[in-house]
């Protein structure tokens, strides 16, 4: 009985005694997480993502200076495509015909190429309101529809003339519909705490399948995989320079144009 009662005892001191101790240091550990939680930033949804992503992608198509254009879209499109993933699906059924070295190869140009194809063109996408439908699953993606509204009466054919999305018409075709309303959909999938961009549907027009189209013709043209390399790169060297040469010219018509005008006001005081 004596060592019931010293065993009960003993039992109330560790409770008494420690549990208060113990109490504490779960608490603490407690508001330590909650505020390690509340540190950490809050995952954004996949359509505020893409309403922020999707307005700076479109905000850097539109703008005007060729160099900038390319600068802007080239930062966006590290920052929303996966890096990875998007040579391989652009490049289809030719991709395990490169070898490795060629592969990475591919990967470190193929950005740049995206740049070139898309960023050489204006699209006047400077005026709208971007709208972004609730993400609907499909598979291991996101699909998100968005509305693009020109709020000044412009259309899809003035954003869009003489680029890989213009619609042109062929010989006894119907004009394209003018509207000043169009859709894009979007697949995304997730990325740790974020998301990118796999696929985007201008118009029903893929953006991928156009790249793998093009591609595919210009693998095709090419005498082999090192050709096409290297005639990547040559394109790449092309556009760039070209750009360079076009913003150093348009400074010069700049320069001369504020002289004209400090010039006009001098003239103006006498």
């Amino acid at each position: 009985m004596k060592k019931i009662h010293l065993f009960l005892f003993s039992l109330v001191f560790v409770f008494y005694g420690f549990a208060p101790d113990a109490r504490a240091q779960e608490e603490e550990s407690v508001v330590r997480r909650a505020s390690a939680m509340a540190k950490e930033p809050a995952k954004r949804s996949p359509e505020a993502w893409l309403t922020k992503k999707g307005q700076e992608l479109l905000n850097a198509l539109s703008v005007l200076d060729t160099k900038q254009r390319y600068l802007k879209l080239r930062r966006i499109a590290f920052d929303v495509f996966d890096q990875k993933e998007m040579p391989r699906l652009a490049m289809g059924k030719r991709w395990k015909e490169l070898s490795p070295s060629q592969q990475d190869q591919l990967s470190q140009l193929f950005f740049d190429y995206f740049v070139v194809t898309y960023g050489s063109f204006n699209f006047d996408f400077s005026n709208i309101t971007f709208h972004v439908d609730p993400a609907v699953p499909s598979g291991k993606d996101l699909l998100l529809k968005t509305k693009i509204k020109f709020r000044d009466g412009k259309s899809l054919l003035n954003a869009t003339e003489n680029t890989p999305f213009g619609k042109k018409e062929k010989d006894g075709e119907a004009p394209a519909e003018n509207k000043s309303i169009f859709e894009v959909l979007f697949a995304l999938r997730e990325k740790g705490s974020e998301y990118y961009i796999r696929d985007a549907k201008f118009e029903g027009q893929s953006v991928l399948m156009f790249l793998r189209n093009q591609m595919e013709m210009e693998y095709m043209a090419a005498s082999d995989a090192k050709a096409f390399l290297e005639n990547m790169r040559n394109k790449i060297n092309t556009q760039y320079r070209a750009a360079e040469d076009l913003a150093k010219v348009q400074k010069q018509v700049r320069n001369l144009e504020k002289e004209h005008r400090q010039g006009e006001g001098k003239m103006d005081i006498q």
